[in-house]
């Protein structure tokens, strides 16, 4: 039988499921944002984010629908888009086993393979072992390999997504606006915080502050360029009137 895996991890129980799959979570989610970024700046103007750079949600999900390319009918059955990253997990004796699925060729998964306690367990029967692991090493690797793709004894495996394949809209929308994410979220994605985007909008109204006036009547900040001189005060357009104008 042929044996090709070309990218595959394992990790001892021990180590715990969820914790890795977080790890994982954050380097992939990482790159997604980057690839969404590229993305983005062939878009045009029918993808761009607000002045202040915050999105609007009819324009986040629109873009999350291109880049998912999303089947309501079946997420796994159906195409379901380059920008997904998907994962067979599975645990079998003492350890956790995982591999890629869909597209994997889009994807750099050297980092996964840095991970503390995780190890690389990809293997291919069509060539000699790789430069650094023994014959014996490497055709045990092998026996493991076919043990847990035994069809007569099935193992029960489980389809890791990355993003979520019910609502990616939900995952994708926290990597373009920091209004949907909490800060540690963004440090962990390695993107803007919504301090750095309340604080780019905080300096933008302050600069449009100074191209204001305050209206005497109502108090009202409105641009200088709606608003009348009075007797070396201004007046807005809503305060203005006949006599105002008269006594200009």
């Amino acid at each position: 039988m042929s044996t090709k895996i070309y990218e595959a991890w394992r990790w001892k129980k021990s180590l715990g499921m969820s914790t890795i799959l977080a790890k994982i979570e954050t380097i992939m989610k990482k790159q997604m944002y980057e690839k969404a970024q590229e993305f983005l700046k062939e878009a045009g103007k029918e993808a761009a984010p607000g002045a202040d750079g915050v999105w609007e949600v009819q324009q986040v999900m629109k873009v999350c629908a291109q880049l998912t390319q999303f089947s309501r009918i079946s997420p796994y059955r159906a195409p379901r888009g380059d920008f997904t990253c998907d994962f067979c997990v599975w645990d079998w004796k003492q350890h956790y086993y995982m591999y890629p699925i869909g597209t994997p060729d889009n994807w750099d998964f050297k980092p996964l393979y840095e991970i503390p306690g995780v190890e690389d367990f990809r293997y291919w029967n069509n060539t000699d072992e790789p430069e650094g692991m023994s014959m014996r090493e490497w055709k045990r690797r092998g026996r493991i390999w076919d043990e847990q793709h035994d069809w007569e004894n099935p193992i029960t495996k489980t389809i890791y997504s990355v993003l979520d394949p019910v609502s990616p809209g939900i995952d994708l929308s926290v990597l373009f606006d920091p209004r949907w994410a909490t800060k540690s979220q963004m440090e962990r994605y390695g993107l803007p915080t919504c301090g750095e985007h309340t604080r780019k909008a905080a300096r933008k109204r302050a600069q449009e502050d100074k191209r204001r006036i305050r209206c005497k009547l109502c108090k009202n900040l409105v641009p200088k360029t709606d608003a009348h001189r009075h007797r070396k005060e201004w007046v807005c357009d809503s305060c203005w009137d006949e006599r105002l104008r008269v006594t200009e």
